[in-house]
Protein backbone atom coordinates (compact mmCIF):
# COMPACT_ATOMS: atom_id res chain seq x y z
CA UNK A 1 0.00 0.00 0.00
CA UNK A 2 1.46 3.24 -1.32
CA UNK A 3 1.56 6.69 0.99
CA UNK A 4 0.67 10.06 0.24
CA UNK A 5 2.98 12.58 0.06
CA UNK A 6 1.65 15.48 1.73
CA UNK A 7 3.82 19.25 0.76
CA UNK A 8 3.20 22.18 3.04
CA UNK A 9 4.64 25.56 2.30
CA UNK A 10 4.74 27.62 5.39
CA UNK A 11 4.99 30.88 5.98
CA UNK A 12 4.09 31.68 9.98
CA UNK A 13 2.82 29.67 12.50
CA UNK A 14 4.26 26.40 13.29
CA UNK A 15 2.70 25.14 16.11
CA UNK A 16 -0.40 25.84 13.79
CA UNK A 17 1.24 23.30 11.09
CA UNK A 18 2.00 20.79 13.45
CA UNK A 19 -1.97 20.49 14.59
CA UNK A 20 -2.22 20.44 10.86
CA UNK A 21 0.19 17.75 10.46
CA UNK A 22 -1.16 15.52 13.60
CA UNK A 23 -4.47 14.94 11.41
CA UNK A 24 -3.01 12.80 9.46
CA UNK A 25 -3.13 8.99 9.83
CA UNK A 26 0.91 8.27 10.05
CA UNK A 27 1.29 4.77 8.21
CA UNK A 28 -0.85 6.32 5.48
CA UNK A 29 1.00 9.72 4.72
CA UNK A 30 4.32 11.21 4.83
CA UNK A 31 4.34 15.04 5.52
CA UNK A 32 7.20 17.48 3.91
CA UNK A 33 7.48 21.09 5.24
CA UNK A 34 9.08 23.88 3.32
CA UNK A 35 9.14 26.71 6.00
CA UNK A 36 10.00 30.12 4.54
CA UNK A 37 13.63 31.49 5.51
CA UNK A 38 12.44 34.56 7.14
CA UNK A 39 11.13 32.62 10.18
CA UNK A 40 13.08 32.05 12.62
CA UNK A 41 12.35 28.00 13.77
CA UNK A 42 13.71 27.70 17.73
CA UNK A 43 15.42 23.89 18.68
CA UNK A 44 12.07 23.42 20.95
CA UNK A 45 9.98 23.93 17.41
CA UNK A 46 12.11 21.87 15.85
CA UNK A 47 12.03 18.88 17.50
CA UNK A 48 8.33 19.05 18.37
CA UNK A 49 8.60 18.24 14.21
CA UNK A 50 11.19 15.44 13.84
CA UNK A 51 9.19 13.54 17.01
CA UNK A 52 6.86 12.47 14.53
CA UNK A 53 8.21 9.38 12.40
CA UNK A 54 7.01 10.64 8.98
CA UNK A 55 7.49 14.41 9.14
CA UNK A 56 10.46 15.19 7.19
CA UNK A 57 11.49 19.16 7.25
CA UNK A 58 12.95 21.08 4.42
CA UNK A 59 16.87 21.16 5.52
CA UNK A 60 17.95 24.72 6.60
CA UNK A 61 20.35 25.13 3.84
CA UNK A 62 17.79 24.39 1.23
CA UNK A 63 15.23 26.87 2.62
CA UNK A 64 14.47 30.09 0.44
CA UNK A 65 12.27 32.97 1.18
CA UNK A 66 9.14 33.02 -0.62
CA UNK A 67 8.05 36.71 -2.41
CA UNK A 68 4.02 37.16 -3.03
CA UNK A 69 3.51 36.89 -6.85
CA UNK A 70 6.91 35.89 -8.36
CA UNK A 71 8.67 32.74 -9.14
CA UNK A 72 9.94 31.82 -5.58
CA UNK A 73 7.03 30.33 -4.75
CA UNK A 74 7.68 27.95 -7.60
CA UNK A 75 11.28 27.44 -6.63
CA UNK A 76 9.96 26.42 -3.33
CA UNK A 77 7.29 23.54 -4.45
CA UNK A 78 9.91 21.79 -6.57
CA UNK A 79 12.45 21.29 -3.63
CA UNK A 80 9.14 19.80 -1.84
CA UNK A 81 8.55 17.98 -4.80
CA UNK A 82 12.12 16.74 -5.46
CA UNK A 83 13.19 16.22 -1.76
CA UNK A 84 9.88 13.75 -1.76
CA UNK A 85 10.03 12.20 -4.87
CA UNK A 86 13.92 10.96 -3.94
CA UNK A 87 12.98 10.03 -0.70
CA UNK A 88 9.99 7.25 -1.76
CA UNK A 89 7.23 6.18 -4.04
CA UNK A 90 4.29 8.09 -3.17
CA UNK A 91 1.14 7.33 -4.94
CA UNK A 92 -0.07 11.23 -4.33
CA UNK A 93 1.62 14.32 -4.08
CA UNK A 94 -0.87 16.46 -2.46
CA UNK A 95 0.75 20.73 -1.70
CA UNK A 96 -0.70 22.59 0.92
CA UNK A 97 -0.20 25.67 2.87
CA UNK A 98 0.71 25.92 6.61
CA UNK A 99 -3.03 27.92 7.61
CA UNK A 100 -5.04 24.45 5.84
CA UNK A 101 -6.39 21.83 7.94
CA UNK A 102 -8.26 18.66 6.90
CA UNK A 103 -11.80 18.97 6.99
CA UNK A 104 -12.30 15.45 6.34
CA UNK A 105 -10.97 12.25 8.10
CA UNK A 106 -7.48 11.97 6.77
CA UNK A 107 -8.53 8.35 5.83
CA UNK A 108 -11.61 9.12 3.80
CA UNK A 109 -8.94 11.51 1.72
CA UNK A 110 -7.05 8.09 1.01
CA UNK A 111 -9.78 6.23 0.15
CA UNK A 112 -10.94 9.03 -2.33
CA UNK A 113 -7.54 9.33 -3.67
CA UNK A 114 -7.16 5.53 -3.70
CA UNK A 115 -10.47 5.02 -5.78
CA UNK A 116 -9.19 7.83 -8.38
CA UNK A 117 -5.54 6.97 -8.08
CA UNK A 118 -5.59 7.44 -12.60
CA UNK A 119 -6.78 10.40 -12.14
CA UNK A 120 -5.05 14.15 -10.79
CA UNK A 121 -7.06 17.32 -9.75
CA UNK A 122 -6.39 20.85 -9.99
CA UNK A 123 -8.84 23.57 -10.59
CA UNK A 124 -8.97 25.49 -13.69
CA UNK A 125 -9.51 29.28 -14.01
CA UNK A 126 -12.75 30.23 -15.41
CA UNK A 127 -12.08 30.61 -19.63
CA UNK A 128 -13.53 34.45 -18.91
CA UNK A 129 -10.05 35.35 -17.31
CA UNK A 130 -8.10 33.83 -19.74
CA UNK A 131 -7.03 37.24 -21.59
CA UNK A 132 -6.23 38.72 -18.16
CA UNK A 133 -3.90 36.07 -16.76
CA UNK A 134 -1.68 35.69 -20.10
CA UNK A 135 -0.86 39.19 -19.39
CA UNK A 136 1.05 37.39 -16.52
CA UNK A 137 3.71 35.95 -18.50
CA UNK A 138 3.90 38.56 -21.77
CA UNK A 139 5.41 41.53 -19.55
CA UNK A 140 8.72 41.62 -16.87
CA UNK A 141 7.51 42.22 -13.73
CA UNK A 142 10.22 43.66 -10.99
CA UNK A 143 9.83 42.61 -8.01
CA UNK A 144 8.49 46.09 -7.28
CA UNK A 145 5.65 45.26 -9.20
CA UNK A 146 4.92 42.07 -7.17
CA UNK A 147 4.61 43.41 -4.01
CA UNK A 148 1.43 44.00 -2.55
CA UNK A 149 2.10 47.27 -1.10
CA UNK A 150 -0.56 50.19 -2.58
CA UNK A 151 2.38 51.54 -4.23
CA UNK A 152 3.36 48.76 -5.67
CA UNK A 153 -0.43 47.99 -6.75
CA UNK A 154 -0.64 51.11 -8.29
CA UNK A 155 2.52 51.14 -10.10
CA UNK A 156 1.47 47.48 -11.60
CA UNK A 157 -1.71 48.87 -12.95
CA UNK A 158 -0.19 51.59 -14.68
CA UNK A 159 2.31 49.40 -16.04
CA UNK A 160 -0.42 47.22 -17.50
CA UNK A 161 -2.53 50.68 -18.51
CA UNK A 162 0.73 51.72 -20.48
CA UNK A 163 1.47 47.98 -22.45
CA UNK A 164 -1.82 47.77 -23.52
CA UNK A 165 -4.37 47.71 -20.97
CA UNK A 166 -5.59 44.78 -18.61
CA UNK A 167 -6.25 42.29 -20.74
CA UNK A 168 -4.07 42.91 -23.53
CA UNK A 169 -0.60 43.77 -24.42
CA UNK A 170 0.85 45.64 -26.94
CA UNK A 171 3.63 42.88 -29.43
CA UNK A 172 6.41 45.58 -28.78
CA UNK A 173 6.11 44.56 -25.00
CA UNK A 174 5.79 40.98 -25.33
CA UNK A 175 8.25 38.44 -23.64
CA UNK A 176 9.87 36.28 -25.91
CA UNK A 177 9.18 33.86 -23.13
CA UNK A 178 5.05 34.71 -23.74
CA UNK A 179 5.32 33.57 -27.08
CA UNK A 180 7.19 29.54 -26.69
CA UNK A 181 4.10 27.77 -24.44
CA UNK A 182 0.53 27.86 -24.57
CA UNK A 183 -0.15 29.23 -21.27
CA UNK A 184 -2.66 27.23 -19.02
CA UNK A 185 -3.71 28.23 -15.27
CA UNK A 186 -5.31 27.09 -12.28
CA UNK A 187 -5.43 27.02 -8.96
CA UNK A 188 -2.32 26.86 -6.71
CA UNK A 189 -3.10 23.89 -4.73
CA UNK A 190 -2.62 20.36 -5.91
CA UNK A 191 -3.19 16.93 -6.13
CA UNK A 192 -1.38 15.14 -9.01
CA UNK A 193 -0.50 11.53 -8.60
CA UNK A 194 2.35 9.52 -9.35
CA UNK A 195 2.26 9.47 -13.10
CA UNK A 196 1.41 13.64 -13.48
CA UNK A 197 4.58 13.92 -11.11
CA UNK A 198 7.01 11.71 -13.36
CA UNK A 199 5.64 13.69 -17.04
CA UNK A 200 6.30 16.75 -14.96
CA UNK A 201 9.91 15.95 -13.98
CA UNK A 202 10.58 14.76 -17.32
CA UNK A 203 9.49 17.87 -19.19
CA UNK A 204 11.34 19.63 -16.69
CA UNK A 205 14.81 17.59 -17.75
CA UNK A 206 13.76 18.24 -21.38
CA UNK A 207 12.99 21.91 -21.06
CA UNK A 208 15.32 22.93 -18.80
CA UNK A 209 14.93 26.65 -19.67
CA UNK A 210 11.36 26.61 -18.82
CA UNK A 211 11.63 27.30 -14.92
CA UNK A 212 13.46 30.34 -16.25
CA UNK A 213 11.55 31.97 -18.22
CA UNK A 214 9.03 32.40 -15.04
CA UNK A 215 11.63 34.55 -13.52
CA UNK A 216 9.72 37.55 -14.60
CA UNK A 217 6.71 36.46 -14.57
CA UNK A 218 3.60 37.47 -12.17
CA UNK A 219 1.69 34.68 -10.01
CA UNK A 220 4.04 32.29 -12.35
CA UNK A 221 2.55 29.20 -9.59
CA UNK A 222 -1.08 29.73 -10.93
CA UNK A 223 0.13 28.58 -14.87
CA UNK A 224 3.44 26.46 -14.18
CA UNK A 225 2.57 23.30 -14.03
CA UNK A 226 -1.18 23.90 -15.87
CA UNK A 227 1.19 24.46 -18.95
CA UNK A 228 3.33 21.29 -18.68
CA UNK A 229 0.36 18.94 -18.14
CA UNK A 230 -1.48 20.10 -21.34
CA UNK A 231 1.67 19.34 -23.74
CA UNK A 232 -0.12 15.93 -23.28
CA UNK A 233 -3.14 14.59 -24.35
CA UNK A 234 -2.67 11.79 -22.30
CA UNK A 235 -2.13 14.25 -18.75
CA UNK A 236 -5.32 16.24 -19.98
CA UNK A 237 -7.54 13.60 -19.84
CA UNK A 238 -6.82 12.67 -16.12
CA UNK A 239 -6.91 15.68 -14.99
CA UNK A 240 -10.00 16.71 -13.00
CA UNK A 241 -11.00 20.13 -12.73
CA UNK A 242 -11.64 20.29 -9.39
CA UNK A 243 -10.27 21.75 -6.06
CA UNK A 244 -9.86 19.41 -3.06
CA UNK A 245 -9.69 22.45 -0.87
CA UNK A 246 -12.42 25.03 0.05
CA UNK A 247 -11.23 28.69 0.26
CA UNK A 248 -13.63 31.68 0.41
CA UNK A 249 -12.95 34.25 -2.14
CA UNK A 250 -15.94 36.33 -1.30
CA UNK A 251 -14.15 39.16 0.15
CA UNK A 252 -12.86 39.65 -3.14
CA UNK A 253 -8.95 40.41 -1.65
CA UNK A 254 -5.29 39.07 -3.18
CA UNK A 255 -5.73 36.71 -0.29
CA UNK A 256 -8.78 34.57 0.67
CA UNK A 257 -10.96 35.12 3.70
CA UNK A 258 -9.49 33.65 7.31
CA UNK A 259 -12.17 31.24 8.16
CA UNK A 260 -13.75 31.39 11.71
CA UNK A 261 -16.46 29.67 13.69
CA UNK A 262 -18.81 31.60 11.47
CA UNK A 263 -17.89 29.37 8.65
CA UNK A 264 -18.40 25.67 10.04
CA UNK A 265 -21.51 25.25 9.03
CA UNK A 266 -20.04 26.34 4.99
CA UNK A 267 -17.11 23.62 5.84
CA UNK A 268 -19.41 20.77 7.40
CA UNK A 269 -21.44 20.93 3.90
CA UNK A 270 -18.90 20.94 1.70
CA UNK A 271 -17.48 17.68 -0.15
CA UNK A 272 -13.60 19.47 -0.06
CA UNK A 273 -11.07 17.65 2.08
CA UNK A 274 -9.11 20.90 2.76
CA UNK A 275 -10.12 24.01 3.84
CA UNK A 276 -7.81 27.31 3.67
CA UNK A 277 -6.85 29.56 5.32
CA UNK A 278 -6.87 29.49 9.21
CA UNK A 279 -5.07 31.66 11.71
CA UNK A 280 -4.86 30.71 15.37
CA UNK A 281 -4.28 34.34 16.22
CA UNK A 282 -7.30 35.06 14.61
CA UNK A 283 -9.96 32.50 15.66
CA UNK A 284 -8.21 29.40 17.61
CA UNK A 285 -11.95 27.89 18.41
CA UNK A 286 -12.78 27.19 15.07
CA UNK A 287 -9.43 25.29 14.56
CA UNK A 288 -9.64 23.35 17.49
CA UNK A 289 -13.58 22.30 16.36
CA UNK A 290 -12.17 21.01 13.41
CA UNK A 291 -9.31 19.06 14.39
CA UNK A 292 -11.98 17.19 17.28
CA UNK A 293 -14.23 16.67 14.44
CA UNK A 294 -11.80 15.18 11.90
CA UNK A 295 -9.94 12.44 14.60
Amino acid sequence: MKKIAILILAHKNPLQVLRFISQFNPKLFDIYVHFDKKISLTDDVLAKFTAHQNVFLIPDEQRISISWGDSTRIKAEKILLDFSYQKSKYSFFILCSGQDLLIKKSTRLYDFLTANKDKSFNEAIDDTLIPEFKKRNELKYSKFRTSKSFVSKAARNAYKRITGGGKYTFPLFRTRFSKQFDFHFGSSWFEFNQETVDYIRKFEAKHPDYREGFKKSLNPDECYYQTILFTSKEQVSRLINRNLTYIDWSENGSSPKTLTTDDLKALDASDCFFARKFDEAVDSKVIQRILENTK
